[in-house]
Parts: C-alpha cells; sequence; structure tokens
C-alpha cells in the first residue's frame, strides 16, 4: 500500500494549488485509531524543490494541520532514505541521493555515472560535511562536466606542455 504525501490546507490555499475531490473520501486516525480529519481532496502534481537543486513533482492529499505543512510519506523518505540527526534535528541527503537526486542549477544534460561508483568512505570527515559527498567522489571528479553554451575557449600554443 501507498504511504501518502500530506499539505496543509492553508498552504494550499496560500499557493493557489488546484486540487480535484476524491472519490471516495479517506479517514485519517491516529495511532491509537481515533479519527482525525477526513480527506476529501488532492493536489495536481505539485512541483516540489528541496535544498535548491532537487526537482520532483508530487501529489499530495490535503489536510488541515497548522503544526505540519508539509508531510512526506513513507514512501518518499524510503526512496531518499534521508539521514536524520535527532538530536541536532538536522536532515542530510543519502549518499545515494548526493549521486543521483541532486541536479546542479542549469545543466543541459547530467554528467554519466558509472552504475560500479562506491560512494567515497566519510567515516573520518565531519558530519556537517556529508551532504557534500560529491565532492569527495572521485569518479565523479575525474569526469568533466558538459559543455554548455557559455563555456569560454582556452586558446594555448599547440604543441606545448600547459602548466
Amino acid at each position: 500500500r501507498e504511504y501518502w504525501n500530506l499539505l496543509g490546507q492553508t498552504i494550499v490555499d496560500q499557493l493557489r494549488i488546484p486540487t480535484t475531490p476524491l472519490s471516495t473520501p479517506i479517514r485519517a486516525s491516529s495511532l491509537d485509531g481515533n479519527s482525525l480529519t477526513t480527506i476529501t481532496h488532492q493536489t495536481a502534481p505539485v512541483k516540489l524543490q528541496v535544498s535548491g537543486n532537487h526537482h520532483e513533482a508530487i501529489t499530495f492529499f490535503v489536510f488541515p494541520s497548522p503544526q505540519s505543512p508539509v508531510v512526506l510519506g513513507h514512501d518518499r523518505l524510503v526512496s531518499h532514505n534521508p539521514h536524520i540527526d535527532w538530536k541536532t534535528s538536522v536532515v542530510a541527503w543519502s549518499p545515494y541521493c548526493l549521486l543521483h537526486c541532486l541536479l546542479f542549477a542549469n545543466l543541459s544534460a547530467q554528467v554519466p555515472v558509472s552504475s560500479s561508483q562506491t560512494p567515497p568512505d566519510l567515516s573520518m570527515a565531519p558530519f556537517e560535511y556529508h551532504d557534500l559527498q560529491v565532492v569527495f567522489c572521485k569518479d565523479r571528479a575525474a569526469s568533466l562536466p558538459p559543455h554548455r553554451p557559455y563555456d569560454c575557449c582556452i586558446d594555448h600554443p599547440p604543441f606545448q606542455q600547459v602548466i
């Protein structure tokens, strides 16, 4: 069974996100079985942008919640597997997302990533730097990014060593 993503009614109203009624309303209940609310609408796919460079379209069920305006469902958490430090309330990207999910600003094509690529060992790096795993990846460091229209030519005399 799919686990649902929830979006607060206040945000839906503020951002004027289009919604559609559900054919069958969903009764939302707490862990002890008490009824919390009835969900009657879902959003059109919403383009979610996280950390400035991760984009994905998600459909949300609309619910009344002033405390938690966005709740990502279990399926999203499993697919992205974020690292959560409960003591400091810090959420960091998983090694998988750092290599596969995050896009770099305005790239017309992604750098191909080898399927045999192994994540770098960050055991010696402070936790605060784990979200920068891509910087420590030797495979990615050995390849160049794709050409872009604004690339500049670097002229140097032929047959001379470039230092």
